[in-house]
């Protein structure tokens, strides 16, 4: 008995051009769609970031302020803090940075993630805290996005009691 041989035939001729280039179309509608999107994200997220950082550090040089050791003895009312004023921000005009300065004048500087700029509403701002944790003076810093996406950006005010708020909107 002989058995007949059955030719199976296969099909390797791939992709057309037509077909890659349809393919390559959707993914760039695609893109350019999530692209833009994606910087939004990554915008709001950097601004959010420099605004904690910062807030932190207000917050910090604050309760330094607040933990200070007065010299004499609390009771008598000639006593005067012994740290009052040592602790302060300087924030630079640019909003290129800040730096936090403490006792004696150890400190660190902050520096912004690349494109986000932190902007005091004076040209050189000294952020002070007084023993009881306020102010002398009413401040906004906005923490914006440099490359002219200023709707991303975010207000801090900080009041003359020492609260400090974040808003969208300038005060």
């Amino acid at each position: 008995m002989v058995y007949g041989v059955v030719s199976v035939r296969t099909s390797e001729g791939g992709f057309s051009y037509l077909e890659v280039l349809v393919c390559v179309w959707i993914l760039l509608l695609m893109m350019a769609v999530a692209v833009p999107a994606g910087k939004k994200i990554f915008m709001e997220a950097a601004v959010d970031y420099e605004i904690a950082n910062l807030m932190g550090d207000m917050r910090w040089v604050q309760e330094r302020g607040r933990t200070t050791i007065y010299q004499g003895k609390e009771h008598f009312p000639k006593s005067s803090p012994k740290n009052s004023n040592r602790y302060f921000i300087t924030m630079w005009a640019d909003g290129s940075g800040y730096q936090v300065l403490g006792a004696g004048r150890k400190g660190w500087t902050h520096t912004p993630l690349p494109g986000i700029a932190a902007v005091p509403s004076r040209s050189k701002e000294n952020l002070r805290f007084e023993a009881n944790g306020t102010t002398n003076t009413m401040t906004t810093i906005f923490v914006r996005y440099r490359r002219g996406e200023e709707r991303s950006g975010r207000y801090i005010v900080l009041d003359k009691a020492g609260r400090m708020r974040v808003d969208r909107r300038a005060p």
